[in-house]
């Protein structure tokens, strides 16, 4: 008992409390194992088995010391475990975690000949054992670390790339409220790849590697939206079964009974479904790409892009940030270096400074540094005027379209922009893509609500105005604006649009809800798990209200929110807001949007409208009467005046009132 609690209290890196427990339990089980060797009649099988766990705890004690920093003390219980696993002619599989754990120490001592020579002989061990899981990718992966930081970059990839493959067989296996966690544990794999490949000159295998360490659960939710609908219905009933036999499987192994026979029982069902992927690629090779989700390589980009257009693509390191600049004929890579922590301090703080209406000087400033670090040094590379943005970590929070040029230029003031959370996402938004724009729209304005709100009146006045532009719009307000009515209606508009306030869960992102009138049916709250559930034909969804492009990010890149949801559901673009907006400029805003749509591409309509609050030319009317109340859609904005309106002597082209607005998926 005393180890296992060691162990528990090790893993939350409480190092001290952990060592003695581990301590004492060491003693009892040397003081046991003294007995049992004393003791007539003991069967040799009973000797074994505490020599196993005697071992254990020493492996888990030397883990205690080295995560307390104590290296020399760690070395003493590793080298203790070896020489009694020698002494004992020990037959055991924890000879490759201590393997894996010393040559980890070695490494951090800097001892690298020992920690590759002891490391390669832990990952033959897992290998021929087919231990292919946690370890092995710990032990590839710290191979190829110490390989590249040693210089040593061609010889790190294939240790990486064991890594990866381990990683993503795993993954394939697991339900999608796992892969989330998982694969957010094992991002690193993917990164050591990108620098170890950069650095021998192949940029487009890069790309590719980056592709897969972004948005995977995104990807492999939508892949699995389709999963076999174009096979037959025999392969479809054989995969539904392989997949609630690996299932029934692992929810037994959970239980711990039956172990042994049940991982033979699931080595074998997961060669079963190997082989069934193989079965269905020969009936129709797309289909199995979107249940595997195969990431898209940079030729693969360079096909769906459109001349004229530039997609820039970015990955966030600890010590870099990578940038890929890819147009039709054409690939470029640019290294930025700009450490991930100056990177969140800068977005941290522009975003901070893009609330203060009076203090445009010190927005100026941040955005001209960002605009330094991450645009400038592309821009060479940029021969269209569209732009697609590829974020990734704290760029998802970055309104790339209000950063600054040294001239003093929006940069939304050179080119159209919109985002993508990954490249390979084109797949699903090309696809969906309308050929025709529709005219139907139902606009959602201003629903009654039970909770204290502020109230959204230029809402109202946003939603009439998009029927005048729109004549076959459906119109929902106040009570009308329900969660039933929406549900009834949505498949049968091609535009959906919300001037309505958003609850943000970032704990649960999946309760996240647009707030909607109660009918009796429904409790008014649309989640974002209900969203999802949802089957759209819609080509645009636009959210005028609060903070609705963001969610919960994960270190895999994940990025849970009302945007990701509509896409899920069948929409290719969604317009969205990163902050709480201002609700007179937003309607104005959102009837320039409307009116520019009628001839224009999405982001162009999107970047025109921007324009036009920048430059004072839109909405006269609406920003005229400012002093009607209930300016901020979700509560008040932070130092923006302490009633609810703001002065109308405030000028809209400050980009607190323009930039919130991002157009996320297909641009046309």
């Amino acid at each position: 008992m005393k180890r296992e609690l060691g162990e528990y209290l090790r893993l939350r890196k409480k190092y001290d409390e952990a060592i003695e427990l581990l301590t004492e339990s060491l003693s009892l089980r040397e003081a046991y194992l003294s007995r049992l060797y004393s003791a007539k009649g003991q069967k040799e099988s009973q000797i074994k088995t505490h020599r196993g766990f005697f071992i254990l705890t020493l492996i888990h004690l030397g883990k205690a010391y080295h995560g307390a920093g104590r290296l020399e003390q760690a070395m003493e219980q590793y080298q203790r475990a070896l020489s009694s696993i020698k002494e004992w002619g020990l037959k055991t599989n924890l000879d490759a975690l201590l393997y894996t754990s010393m040559g980890k120490l070695y490494g951090q001592l800097k001892k690298y000949p020992q920690a590759l020579q002891i490391l390669k002989k832990a990952l033959a061990l897992h290998e021929r054992r087919r231990s292919a899981g946690q370890a092995a990718i710990a032990t590839s992966r710290q191979i190829a670390h110490i390989l590249h930081e040693t210089g040593k970059h061609s010889e790190a990839i294939p240790y990486y790339g064991r890594a990866v493959r381990i990683i993503e067989s795993t993954r394939s296996l697991l339900e999608s409220d796992y892969r989330q966690s998982y694969f957010g544990e094992k991002v690193g794999a993917y990164v050591g790849m990108v620098g170890a490949l950069l650095e021998v000159g192949k940029p487009a295998e890069a790309f590719s590697y980056n592709e897969r360490a972004r948005s995977r659960l995104f990807l492999d939710l939508l892949g699995s939206k389709v999963e076999l609908s174009k096979a037959k219905g025999d392969l479809r009933e054989e995969g539904r079964a392989l997949n609630e036999q690996i299932g029934a499987i692992k929810a037994k192994l959970a239980r711990k009974v039956h172990r042994r026979a049940l991982r033979k029982e699931l080595k074998q069902t997961r060669k079963a479904y190997n082989a069934f992927l193989v079965k269905v690629k020969e009936v129709d090779r797309e289909q199995v790409s979107l249940m595997t989700v195969e990431p898209f390589t940079l030729r693969e980009v360079q096909n769906l892009l459109d001349p004229g257009t530039t997609l820039i693509e970015y990955f966030v390191t600890d010590s870099k940030v990578h940038a890929w600049i890819v147009e039709k004929n054409k690939a470029q890579y640019e290294g930025v270096k700009l450490t991930r922590e100056m990177l969140t301090n800068l977005v941290k703080t522009l975003r901070e400074k893009i609330t203060n209406i009076e203090g445009i000087e010190k927005f100026n400033e941040v955005s001209s540094e960002i605009y330094q670090a991450l645009i400038q040094p592309v821009l060479p590379y940029v021969n269209g005027r569209r732009l697609i943005i590829v974020p990734h970590d704290v760029l998802h929070y970055l309104p790339f379209q209000a950063l600054i040029s040294s001239s003093g230029r929006y940069l939304i003031e050179d080119y159209s922009i919109h985002y993508l959370s990954s490249a390979s996402l084109m797949k699903f938004t090309t696809a969906k893509r309308r050929q025709v724009k529709g005219e139907k729209i139902l606009v959602i304005g201003n629903p009654k609500l039970e909770v204290s709100k502020v109230g959204l009146k230029f809402a109202e006045l946003e939603a009439k105005e998009i029927q005048k532009l729109y004549p076959q719009s459906t119109v929902l307000l106040k009570k009308a604006a329900t969660e039933e009515a929406v549900k009834s209606r949505s498949a049968r508009h091609d535009i959906l649009h919300f001037a309505a306030h958003v609850e943000l869960n970032e704990k649960d992102p999946l309760s996240t809800a647009l707030l909607l009138a109660k009918d009796g049916k429904d409790d008014g709250r649309l989640t974002v798990k209900e969203i999802f559930e949802m089957e759209l034909n819609a080509d645009l969804v636009v959210l005028s209200g609060c903070e609705t492009g963001l969610g919960k990010l994960s270190r895999g890149d994940e990025f849970v929110g009302l945007t990701r949801a509509f896409i899920y559901a069948g929409t290719p673009s969604v317009v969205a807001s990163l902050w709480k907006v201002e609700d007179s400029s937003t309607a104005a805003l959102m009837g320039s949007f409307y009116k520019n749509l009628k001839t224009m591409s999405k982001s162009e309509a999107l970047r025109q409208a921007q324009l036009e609050l920048i430059r004072g030319k839109v909405g006269a009317d609406l920003l005229a009467m400012r002093g009607v109340g209930g300016i901020t859609k979700g509560g008040k904005a932070p130092r923006v005046e302490s009633s609810s309106s703001v002065s109308s002597s405030v000028s809209t082209a400050h980009p607190y009132f323009w930039a919130p607005f991002v157009l996320v998926g297909d641009g046309k």
